[in-house]
């Protein structure tokens, strides 16, 4: 064997070598955050279920023709769908295979929670070249409990699909940088289309690219050269955003598509802004979690509990200790400013209207997932700046493993905790729709079908059901029957001459004729049919419903 011969088959052993400490090094991490996807969320995803206007759009889906054509296209002209079109491509084929089993929706979801994941991971280790400190990062990203609405709420899953798009592009874009390869860019570009096409979660995130940019090559100002390669590298994702803002503008000339309620008030811009930075960072929310994890711990945990727990915070640990800390300074804080951007640009989106502030323990925390994007990056920066100039440099790594792994441990417990109130409202829902089922025969098409005396939310934001938008659908649904009606006994409903109606402000929801009535009262265990508007106040009388006289609205 010739000198070239042996220089050859040791270069192929290093390159195999090498490849496989690479697969290795990609390996930990990726068991580490399927384990804490599975572990924190995956267990409880036969335990809930469909919750409030998902019933609409279910039941809407329910009494159409089942083919897979005919299911998308039903989709794409619904109002709210119809302004980010490939949703359709979500919740139309999701229908067709799975209809109205929950379980499938959720797993779906928590597939795109953990590529969501594994992207921001890859998109930081390219950024700043440490690979700890980009799993801490996605670690932080999976479990941080600000959204707790995204991981159980079905149409709410769509601004995890497009979270999870939006890393994706992250990682193509500051690979395209890397290697200097424009089709990576525009593959970025793609996946960034995809995103906001999707969910407009993502369209302020398009001024992230640039910065981006200059914080990963380090020049600023750039040269000339420099320069032309920056205004190039972000022709994709500016074409992406102004085709969104281009389609919603022509619909709305149309008269197609939802409009949200709009104010173009720099106060309220503001306030969103900083109320969206205070859910994610303040000393409130952390009390809020705290107290969440001290109810959890109080209720004990099982010995199951406490072996995923245990099991999550070893894999974090072992896939944390084998990676050196190679950030720099200069890269951490470029991380933190990166964060920080991402931060306030998100609820910027929110910052015109007046119905999107904000907020930790509400239905509308969904609007905080971008939020939380920039908030983990924000953390890990300020755990990567501990690790590097607090701890001692033989232990730090270790050191440091320890912390992330005890901080996602409780970060489980937490989002275990902000799950109870879903699943027991999914209990009591599948009680609800087996009554229906075993009163089948007595329902029959054209009966409104009237509850009361029940607790309508397991917590402030989760409900059981709440009116026309969630039980309505659940009885169409469950009687495989679109010609009854059914609605909540609520501050909403009032009674007229003929009729009840169900009334959010000027809003009529829906018209309950007395003449073709059931009465149901859990609490009481009380079901009958009446068909007149005297036999509806006696019983209401009896069952302690309180249901005053509209004097707004004539009955139709």
């Amino acid at each position: 064997m010739n000198i070239v011969s042996i220089h050859n088959s040791e270069s192929k052993a290093i390159n195999t070598s090498q490849k496989n400490a690479l697969i290795l090094d990609l390996l930990f991490p990726f068991i580490c955050l399927l384990l804490v996807e599975i572990i924190t969320f995956g267990i409880n995803a036969k335990h809930v279920g469909i919750y409030q206007d998902e019933w609409i759009t279910l039941s809407q889906l329910h009494f159409i023709p089942h083919s897979l054509d005919k299911l998308i296209v039903e989709c794409f002209w619904n109002p709210r769908i119809l302004i980010r079109p490939l949703e359709a491509l979500h919740f139309g084929p999701l229908f067709y295979f799975v209809g109205e089993n929950p379980l499938w929706y959720h797993i779906v979801c928590y597939a795109w929670e953990f590529l969501g994941a594994w992207f921001l991971f890859l998109a930081v280790c390219r950024f700043i070249g440490d690979r700890s400190i980009a799993l801490t990062a996605a670690v932080l990203f999976l479990l941080y409990p600000t959204h707790d609405v995204t991981h159980y709420e079905i149409v709410a899953s769509s601004l995890t699909v497009s979270m999870s798009l939006f890393t994706a592009s992250l990682w193509l874009y500051l690979k395209g940088i890397d290697e200097n390869r424009y089709g990576y860019i525009v593959w970025s570009g793609f996946a960034y289309f995809l995103s906001i096409y999707n969910y407009e979660l993502c369209l302020p995130f398009v001024l992230l690219y640039p910065l981006l940019y200059v914080l990963k090559q380090k020049t600023f100002p750039l040269s000339s050269n420099t320069l032309k390669t920056f205004v190039v590298f972000q022709i994709p994702t500016v074409l992406v955003a102004l085709s969104m803002v281009i389609y919603r503008r022509f619909l709305f000339n149309i008269d197609l598509g939802y409009r949200y309620a709009m104010v173009y008030d720099l106060s309220n811009f503001l306030n969103v802004i900083w109320a969206g930075i205070t859910v994610n960072l303040s000393l409130h929310s952390l009390k809020f979690c705290t107290y969440m994890l001290i109810d959890a711990l109080k209720e004990g945990l099982s010995a199951f509990s406490l072996a995923c727990l245990f099991i999550a915070a070893c894999s974090t640990f072992v896939s944390l200790v084998k990676f050196p800390p190679l950030a720099r300074k200069g890269q951490i804080f470029s991380l933190i400013l990166f964060g920080t951007a991402a931060l306030v640009l998100s609820y910027t989106i929110y910052g015109f209207s007046p119905e999107h502030k904000p907020v930790i323990d509400a239905w509308l925390n969904r609007v905080n997932e971008g939020g939380s994007l920039g908030a983990c990056l924000i953390v890990t920066g300020f755990l990567a700046l501990l690790r590097d100039y607090l701890l001692p440099a033989k232990a730090k790594q270790t050191i440091f493993a320890i912390v992330v792994s005890a901080l996602t441990a409780t970060l489980i417990v937490i989002d275990w905790q902000f799950a109870k109130p879903w699943v027991v409202s999914w209990n009591a829902q599948k009680e609800l729709i087996g009554f229906l089922k075993t009163r089948a025969s007595e329902i029959h098409s054209g009966d409104s079908i009237i509850i009361g005396g029940i607790i309508r939310y397991t917590s402030k934001w989760v409900p059981v059901v709440d009116g026309v938008w969630d039980f309505r659908g659940l009885a169409r649904t469950t009687l495989n029957n679109k010609k009854i009606n059914a609605t909540v006994v609520t501050e909403r409903l009032f009674m007229t001459p003929d009729a009840l109606i169900d009334r959010y402000g000027d809003i009529v929801l829906g018209t309950f004729p007395f003449k073709q009535m059931l009465l149901y009262a859990p609490n009481k265990r009380r079901w009958l049919r009446i068909s007149s508007r005297q036999e509806f106040v006696e019983q209401a009388r009896q069952l302690d419903w309180n249901v005053p006289e509209d004097k707004r609205v004539k009955a139709k």
